[in-house]
């Protein structure tokens, strides 16, 4: 890809995405800070960097770049750990403008409650959110303001409806439940569960901007806790290998 430089600047704050093996996308703010040719060389915070350097080189990633409208959008892949703190990836190919996101999104590990209702208007309940010593247990989701993505045992038939409940905080009470509607639902690579999507079909706008506000933070945090909270559950594993 030629003049990367009329697309870049430096300074410029970007957002990274990966497709990880375990079906979850890891997404992550950065910087560039610096341009040569066709590569850019990324500054991610701490935790960051350390969860990016377990993906091995060659692997592709998705760069987005917000303007007032619209989401500019490029493949690249990581092409060098070697020049510290800096994460080099190469562009090769500018996807066509996207209309942008209503509502960024994140992959994390949090604390939240899922009921699917079939309809025969039997419950099936996905995740409860227990607690375990005191404290909700977590699990992976996708999360937006606008909806989310969770592992289900089974398919989801469009249009099926959910009961959502997500807890922000461990003692800040829980948002009130929040009618869902399934969009998708395909089998994770693993072949063992489904990734089903469902979008929020009955929410206030106070919840919605609490997660709104929650998966802003995520997205840039340098907070150690905030950082744990996103690893995939196969970046983990990766993780206690090494």
């Amino acid at each position: 890809m030629k003049h990367i430089s009329r697309n870049f600047k430096t300074g410029e704050h970007v957002t990274v995405s990966v497709n990880t093996p375990c079906g979850y996308t890891l997404i992550e703010g950065a910087v560039v800070g610096r341009i040569h040719q066709n590569e850019l060389h990324l500054l991610f915070s701490a935790g960051a960097n350390r969860k990016m350097s377990l993906l091995p080189v060659g692997t592709q990633v998705a760069l987005t770049a917000d303007s007032a409208e619209d989401v500019h959008a490029y493949n690249c892949i990581i092409c060098s750990y070697n020049e510290r703190p800096y994460i080099k990836i190469k562009v090769y190919e500018r996807v066509p403008a996207m209309e942008k996101r209503r509502h960024r999104r994140i992959s994390a590990h949090l604390p939240f409650y899922c009921s699917i209702l079939d309809e025969k208007g039997e419950l099936s309940v996905i995740k409860d959110a227990a607690k375990v010593g005191g404290r909700h247990t977590q699990s992976e989701i996708c999360l937006s303001a606008g909806g989310f993505m969770i592992k289900t045992p089974f398919p989801v038939d469009n249009d099926t409806m959910a009961i959502f409940v997500f807890l922000p905080q461990e003692d800040s009470g829980r948002i009130a439940p929040t009618l869902s509607t399934s969009v998708y639902s395909y089998p994770s690579q693993s072949g063992k569960s489904y990734l089903s999507g469902f979008k929020f079909s009955h929410i206030n706008e106070s919840d919605r901007n609490t997660i709104d506000t929650l998966v802003n933070e995520l997205v840039f945090a340098n907070d150690a806790h905030l950082i744990g909270k996103k690893f995939p559950s196969c970046l983990t594993r990766i993780r206690e290998h090494h």
